[in-house]
C-alpha cells in the first residue's frame, strides 16, 4: 500500500480501501470483500513453487525480491480484473465457501469461552479439510482460516473433529494490536508435554513456540486423541487459566 501511495497515489487512493483489506487478508485472514480474499489467494499462490507462473530463484533473498516485484507490479491488475487470475485462486476460493457454508449452516457450531480469549470450532466427520494459505509461504488444513475468522473475533482456536483436535493461536496475538489489547500467549509446551503422556507410544503432541507467528498445537504419529474431547478440552483450558505469560509484544520495542 505504501509503495503504491507513492509510485501510483491515485490509483492507491481510488482503491485505498479495497487494499487495506487485501492486507487485512493476507495477514489476518480477514476480509470483507470477496476480491481482497482473491487477490490475498493469488499472491499466496504466486510464492508456491508447485502452483506459481513465475520463475523462481532458489535463495530465499532472491526469491523474496522477485516476488516483491511481480506483486507489486501486478496489483493494479489484481484489483481490476481478478477474474484473469482464477487459475491461481478458484480452487481456493471454493474451499473457502464450503467453510462458510458449513458455519452458516450451522454444521459447524462455534462455541466462544470470553474469559480465556477461545474459540471452540466443532466440526462434523466428514467436513472438508483442504483449509487455506496463511501469509504466502504456509498452508494449513481444517476449516479455511478466512472463513473461521470472519465467524469469531477470539485469537485462540480449538477445532474439535471428533477425537481430532488442533489449538492455534491467530497472528493478532503476535503483534501490538491497536484496535484491543488481545489476551496474551502462554507456552504451550509443558501441556504439549502432559498431554503426550497421556497417548500410546509413538504418538506425540507438538507446540510450534508461542514467539511463531500462528503457532499450532497438534497430534503427531496418529490420526486421533486416546483423549475425549471433554478431556482434551479441559487441560487445555486449565493450562490457558494458569499458565503464565509467554510472550508480551508490548514489551517489544515497536
Amino acid at each position: 500500500m505504501s509503495v503504491l501511495a507513492l509510485e501510483q497515489p491515485e490509483f492507491a487512493l481510488a482503491h485505498r480501501e479495497l487494499l487495506i483489506d487485501v492486507a487485512s487478508a493476507g495477514d489476518f485472514a480477514t476480509y470483507r470483500s470477496r476480491t481482497a480474499a482473491r487477490i490475498s489467494m493469488t499472491i499466496a499462490a504466486l510464492s508456491d513453487e508447485e502452483r506459481s507462473p513465475l520463475e523462481l530463484p532458489d535463495d530465499e533473498d532472491g526469491r523474496t525480491a522477485v516476488l516483491y516485484a511481480e506483486a507489486r507490479a501486478r496489483m493494479p491488475e489484481l484489483v481490476e480484473h481478478i477474474e484473469r487470475y482464477s487459475a491461481l485462486w478458484a480452487a481456493e476460493d471454493e474451499a473457502l465457501g464450503r467453510s462458510e457454508d458449513l458455519i452458516a449452516s450451522g454444521a459447524v457450531a462455534i462455541e466462544e469461552v470470553p474469559e480465556l480469549d477461545l474459540a471452540v470450532l466443532h466440526v462434523p466427520a466428514g467436513a472438508p479439510d483442504e483449509g487455506g494459505h496463511r501469509f504466502a509461504g504456509l498452508w494449513l488444513n481444517g476449516l479455511h482460516s478466512m472463513a473461521v475468522h470472519n465467524a469469531t473475533e477470539r485469537l485462540g482456536i480449538l477445532s474439535v473433529r471428533g477425537n481430532s483436535f488442533e489449538f492455534v493461536y491467530r497472528y493478532e496475538s503476535w503483534v501490538q494490536c491497536r484496535s484491543r489489547r488481545p489476551r496474551q500467549r502462554v507456552d504451550l509446551q509443558p501441556l504439549a508435554d502432559a498431554l503426550s503422556e497421556l497417548e500410546p507410544s509413538g504418538s506425540r503432541w507438538v507446540f510450534e513456540g508461542a514467539d511463531f507467528l500462528i503457532p499450532r498445537l497438534f497430534l503427531v504419529g496418529a490420526p486421533e486423541s486416546a483423549l475425549t474431547s471433554d478431556e482434551f478440552r479441559g487441560h487445555l483450558q486449565d493450562h490457558l487459566r494458569s499458565a503464565p505469560i509467554a510472550w508480551d509484544p508490548y514489551a517489544r520495542s515497536a
